[in-house]
């Protein structure tokens, strides 16, 4: 008897005399039967077929589960999650817009989303964020409340200030050393200062103002003379560098000859400062 070439099923020689037809067919049905279904393993829906090791016979691999992806382990096919060692994990997201970042070689980490109006920096070599210089107000402005402050004739006297407009970074204490506005910390720059001073009626002498930095005269005087102003209340404004920790105050001096009360009000003695940038 002779067989196949590839299957090596058992068939008549060419010259044969076939004694038992029904007999042969049947045989070689059943090799072709036995090949095919080594061939086509698969009993599911899903299910895939590849070659195994022995010659002319397939293995089965059945259907993954939703999400998993064709990997190979161990040289044949193999169905594995996607949230494999080598992959971004999902549970380093925690909020809605986190943002990844490689932190290290082959190691991220996340950033997790700013708050509205802050932009996307760079803060000591990673991504950071940050509001963004001039995009809000930074500064005070404060002002003497309701009791008057009394000033001794021809003294400089530091004035005080008890009550606040508004103050956006605790650059002012309405208890503790109240005649200053300090610089905070990481606001170093250029500021507007303003101060305003309103000095009870008379007739005699000059009224002075003076921005005193850290306890010492920075700027020239400002003032007018008593006896020729239709007003005892005067503003001055200017713009100076200054740095963080440092603090400005308002000395005020009178020569009425006696006491003069600086006087209290929201529109009457105030001084506060406005940050322009660094």
């Amino acid at each position: 008897m002779a067989t196949t070439t590839n299957y090596g099923w058992t068939t008549p020689n060419d010259t044969d005399l076939v004694k038992d037809g029904a007999a042969a067919i049947r045989t070689l049905g059943s090799s072709v039967d036995t090949t095919t279904k080594a061939l086509n393993p698969s009993t599911t829906l899903g299910d895939i077929e590849y070659r195994s090791a022995t010659a002319n016979t397939n293995t089965r691999l059945g259907i993954g589960t939703t999400g998993q992806v064709l990997s190979v382990v161990g040289g044949v096919p193999a169905w594995a999650t996607s949230d494999d060692a080598n992959a971004i994990q999902n549970a380093l997201l925690t909020t809605t817009g986190d943002t990844i970042y490689a932190s290290g070689a082959s190691t991220p980490a996340r950033l997790g989303i700013g708050s509205t109006g802050q932009v996307l920096t760079v803060a000591a070599g990673i991504p950071s964020w940050a509001t963004p210089a001039g995009s809000a107000f930074v500064g005070c402005s404060v002002y003497k409340d309701t009791t008057n402050q009394s000033l001794s004739n021809d003294t400089d006297t530091v004035i005080s200030f008890n009550a606040e407009e508004f103050d956006t970074n605790s650059f002012h204490d309405n208890s503790s050393n109240n005649s200053r506005i300090t610089i905070p910390s990481g606001k170093g720059g250029k500021y507007l200062v303003l101060a305003t001073l309103g000095y009870a009626t008379s007739s005699t002498g000059i009224r002075l103002g003076q921005i005193y930095k850290n306890g010492a005269l920075f700027s020239a005087s400002f003032g007018i003379s008593a006896a020729s102003a239709f007003t005892t209340r005067f503003t001055f404004s200017t713009i100076l560098e200054l740095s963080a920790a440092d603090y400005l105050e308002i000395v005020g001096s009178q020569t009425s000859g006696g006491a003069l009360n600086v006087n209290a009000g929201q529109g009457t003695t105030r001084f506060g400062v406005v940050y322009l940038g660094a």
